[in-house]
């Protein structure tokens, strides 16, 4: 998480804003910047029963609603990204975004994978959007009320123009 923010705030670009939700603070110094909000919520953690990757969805989802929400009304952010824990981004993305063309969303397809079982330290791939699910911008006019950040990975289910979107226009 320390790296996913070290990544985020060494931007070459600062017009971002990061809300990050969690049980807990993290065991470092968070940021002190208008930009950054940690928020901290007390739902009840997913328990490890047979549907614990149902509730670990339903968590994610509380974090993410929360985070949006939040977002939304203290930022309103013109696109928006949510970001695992454990992922990096590029110096140079919220330059590309304020450069690119406004379209309403964009999928990234281009990424690295790093995975703990290969070989590899990490691994470029050009399905990154079938291994991570924090592939997603959009613009946040075209966000609905809990953010548009669920990919099939995530567990959405998607209407057949979701996944015409997802499986082709990349």
């Amino acid at each position: 998480f320390k790296q996913t923010l070290s990544s985020i705030f060494n931007s070459t670009n600062g017009n971002y804003c990061v809300v990050a939700a969690g049980h807990e603070l993290p065991e470092f110094q968070l940021p002190k910047d208008p930009r950054f909000k940690f928020l901290s919520l007390d739902h009840p953690l997913p328990s490890l029963e047979r549907t614990y990757y149902l509730a670990a969805v339903r968590d994610k989802l509380i974090k993410l609603g929360a985070a949006w929400e939040y977002a939304k009304s203290t930022f309103d952010p013109e696109y928006v990204m949510k970001l695992d824990w454990d992922d990096l981004v590029s110096s140079r993305l919220v330059e590309w975004l304020q450069n690119a063309s406004g379209e309403p969303g964009y999928l990234i397809k281009h990424g690295w994978v790093w995975r703990s079982r290969s070989r590899y330290l990490i691994q470029r791939t050009e399905y990154f959007d079938r291994h991570c699910g924090s592939c997603v911008i959009i613009r946040s006019d075209l966000a609905d009320k809990t953010g548009p950040f669920l990919t099939q990975i995530e567990g959405a289910i998607l209407d057949e123009n979701g996944y015409r979107f997802a499986a082709n226009d990349h």
